[in-house]
């Protein structure tokens, strides 16, 4: 469900919502049904971010008003959710494991926000760089700068496993102009 697409190989063309969503006006209704659904889960994310990198929030936030000046569906789209989302990407995956990867089309420390939800008992995420391997289960969330760290979601115990991944691309942030800025990771604290 990404709201400001490049097509791969596009990166200067204007952005706009992703083919997936306007296939036709049932998945577009589903899409913007979903959207209006999400609120919570909107509210999680940003809060997430803010807490472990407010710079890279209010660039976020910098991005996200510019899509709203420029460009109509944006505006639109937005109008579907409260708390706003800054992410221009979510991606909806279903029962999917992936190879080892770096997310190369993503600006170089930006965050990627991973909610893992379905039936599933547990499953693991491996990053080789570091030589570890997490166990995650059902409500958990991995925010990974997916650029800069090789990652791969490998198979998992039984039952369904689906991913709601939150993500900006390269191509948005070259064509507004501007900078996706980060922060020092904060450390936990009570």
């Amino acid at each position: 469900i990404v709201l400001a697409w490049h097509a791969i190989g596009h990166p200067h063309d204007e952005p706009g919502v992703c083919a997936d969503v306007l296939r036709t006006r049932l998945t577009f209704n589903a899409a913007c049904e979903l959207l209006e659904k999400l609120d919570v889960v909107n509210a999680y994310v940003m809060s997430l971010l803010k807490a472990i990198d407010p710079k890279q929030y209010k660039s976020l936030d910098k991005l996200y008003k510019w899509r709203l000046d420029n460009y109509a569906s944006s505006r639109a789209l937005s109008r579907l959710a409260d708390p706003q989302l800054f992410f221009e990407g979510r991606e909806i995956q279903f029962n999917r494991f992936s190879k080892a990867h770096w997310d190369n089309q993503d600006p170089h420390w930006a965050w990627a926000i991973i909610i893992y939800f379905g039936t599933f008992g547990s499953c693991r995420m491996r990053f080789k760089q570091l030589r570890t391997e997490v166990v995650l289960r059902p409500g958990d969330v991995v925010a990974i700068r997916g650029q800069d760290l090789l990652h791969e979601a490998v198979d998992w115990d039984s039952g369904e496993r689906h991913l709601l991944v939150h993500f900006t691309h390269r191509a948005l942030w070259a064509q507004a102009k501007l900078k996706c800025k980060t922060s020092y990771s904060a450390p936990f604290s009570d």
